[in-house]
């Protein structure tokens, strides 16, 4: 099976560890990762970012890793499909 799952982070700074946790839990069914946030004036990033990921594996683990990114709050997750 070969997904694209769309999550966004609101709290980006304070979140963040706790999602990458889940990532790399899960990182063998990630085959590609593009994460994306704005910048602003003074370097000043947002607290909003959106990562796009290409998962790959069994549907049942591609679930548990939906089930535990939707866990966190503040940040959710869409899949995308074609």
């Amino acid at each position: 099976m070969n997904k694209l799952m769309a999550i966004k982070v609101d709290g980006r700074n304070s979140k963040a560890p706790h999602l990458q946790e889940i990532l790399t839990k899960y990182g063998c069914i990630i085959t590609t990762r593009v994460g994306f946030h704005e910048t602003g004036e003074n370097d000043n990033c947002s607290t909003q970012g959106i990562i796009i990921l290409q998962l790959t594996g069994e549907e049942d683990e591609i679930n548990h890793l939906s089930n535990d990114v939707e866990k966190l709050e503040g940040i959710s997750s869409r899949f995308i499909e074609f």
